[in-house]
């Protein structure tokens, strides 16, 4: 069985995960963006 502390170190660092992933689903949601801007220049270009 895990320690108090243990436990709480363990929130400490799911807490921190939760911040990294909130930033890098930013992160995806902007290069998804001009991925799609770019296929659709893609596809402009070859009409």
């Amino acid at each position: 069985m895990p320690t108090r502390q243990e436990l709480h170190s363990l929130q400490l660092d799911m807490s921190n995960l939760r911040g990294e992933i909130r930033e890098f689903s930013g992160t995806l949601r902007q290069a998804a963006r001009i991925s799609d801007l770019l296929l659709e220049n893609e596809l402009k270009d070859k009409n």
